[in-house]
């Protein structure tokens, strides 16, 4: 999710700065979360999310 976020960020232009911020803003706010899962629930998550994983 973050890298999408991360990806839409770079492809926005000045004329969608606006949208840049509010994705920066919602990347900010996931990653905040992220870091304040227990470390298991982190861990399942960045596996999933960040390396496509399954959750079995």
């Amino acid at each position: 999710m973050m890298q999408r976020l991360a990806l839409k960020l770079k492809d926005t232009t000045n004329n969608n700065t606006e949208e840049a911020l509010h994705l920066r803003d919602s990347a900010a706010l996931i990653q905040k979360a992220v870091n304040n899962l227990p470390p298991q629930q982190k861990n399942v998550y960045e596996l999933s999310r960040q390396h496509h994983m399954d959750y079995e």
